[in-house]
C-alpha cells in the first residue's frame, strides 16, 4: 500500500493496467509471433522457439518485468492471492468457531440490568462490564456476555432491551446480535471469494505459460541440437526475446516500452 501512495497517478494507472494484463494468456500471442519464423532456417526457428519459451516460463514463474520494477503477477503472486482470498472468505467461520459464537444459534431478548465502566480511552468508555437478564425455557439467567463475544459492551444502556443469541446447549453463554458484524462477515466472504477466483484464474494462466514455455524450449533445443551453442546463437536468442517483448507491448498498448537494461527481460 505504501508503494501505491508513493506512485504518481500515471504509475498507478500503469500498475493496475499491468495487473489487468496478467489475466491475459500469452500462448496465442506467442503462436502468432512464432508464425514470423515459419519460413526461416532451422537455426533461427530453434532460436525463436527458445526465446519465446524462456519468456513464457519466466512470466509464469516470476512475472515479466514491465516498467520501473513493475511485473506481471507470476505464479507466486497468483498463489498468494488465492491463499489470501481463501483465508479472508473463511475468516467469519474461523472466528466464530474459535470464539464459540458458532454454537450460539438460538435467539431471545434480554434486558441490561448493570453496566460498569472499567476503563476509558480518550475520555470515552472503552472497557465495560455488563449484566443482562433473560429467560430460556422458564429458567432466568443474569450473566455477562460471553468473553469471546463481539458485542460493544460500552454501547449498551441500563434498561435497554437487546436481541441476543445463545448456545441452546449452554444457555448461560450469550452475545448480542450485531447486524454490523453480519455485514462485515458477508463483505469478507464476498471480497475473499472474488480474490480467490482471481487467484485461481491467474494460477491457470501462469501454469499454462510454464507448460507451453517448457514445450517450446524442448522444440527449440531439438532444432539446434546439432548446431554450435556459441555466443552468436545466444545473442540471437536474446535478440528474439526483445523482439517478442516489443510485440507484447504493442499488443498491450503500453507505451513505456521494454524494461531498461537494469530491468531487462533476461533479469541482467
Amino acid at each position: 500500500m505504501s508503494n501505491l501512495r508513493s506512485m504518481s497517478r500515471e504509475q498507478v494507472r500503469l500498475y493496475f493496467k499491468i495487473y489487468k494484463q496478467s489475466f491475459r494468456p500469452l500462448v496465442q500471442p506467442a503462436k502468432r509471433f512464432l508464425e514470423r519464423y515459419e519460413t526461416a532456417d532451422q537455426a533461427t526457428q530453434g532460436a525463436a522457439a527458445q526465446a519465446v519459451g524462456l519468456t513464457l516460463t519466466r512470466d509464469g514463474s516470476d512475472g515479466l518485468a514491465i516498467a520501473d520494477g513493475m511485473k506481471r503477477a507470476g505464479i507466486g503472486i497468483a498463489t498468494a492471492i488465492l491463499i489470501f482470498g481463501t483465508l479472508l472468505m473463511l475468516t467469519p467461520t474461523i472466528a466464530a468457531n474459535v470464539t464459540g459464537t458458532q454454537a450460539m444459534t438460538a435467539h431471545t431478548t434480554a434486558t441490561v440490568v448493570e453496566l460498569n465502566v472499567l476503563a476509558y480511552k480518550r475520555s470515552r468508555p472503552y472497557v465495560c462490564r455488563v449484566q443482562a437478564k433473560y429467560s430460556v425455557n422458564g429458567t432466568e439467567y443474569q450473566r455477562p456476555p460471553s468473553p469471546a463475544g463481539w458485542s460493544d459492551r460500552c454501547s449498551f444502556k441500563v434498561g435497554q432491551t437487546l436481541d441476543i443469541r445463545y448456545d441452546p446447549r449452554a444457555p448461560g453463554a450469550w452475545d448480542a446480535v450485531s447486524w454490523e458484524l453480519g455485514i462485515m462477515g458477508v463483505m469478507a466472504t464476498v471480497v475473499g471469494a472474488i480474490a480467490a477466483v482471481q487467484g485461481v484464474i491467474l494460477l491457470v494462466v501462469f501454469a499454462r505459460h510454464i507448460v507451453f514455455g517448457l514445450r517450446l524450449l524442448k522444440v527449440g533445443r531439438q532444432k539446434t541440437v546439432h548446431l554450435p551453442n556459441d555466443e552468436a546463437a545466444k545473442a540471437r536468442v536474446d535478440e528474439i526475446q526483445k523482439e517478442f517483448m516489443l510485440f507484447l507491448f504493442d499488443a498491450w498498448g503500453i507505451k513505456n516500452g521494454p524494461p531498461r537494461p537494469g530491468n531487462s527481460v533476461n533479469g541482467d
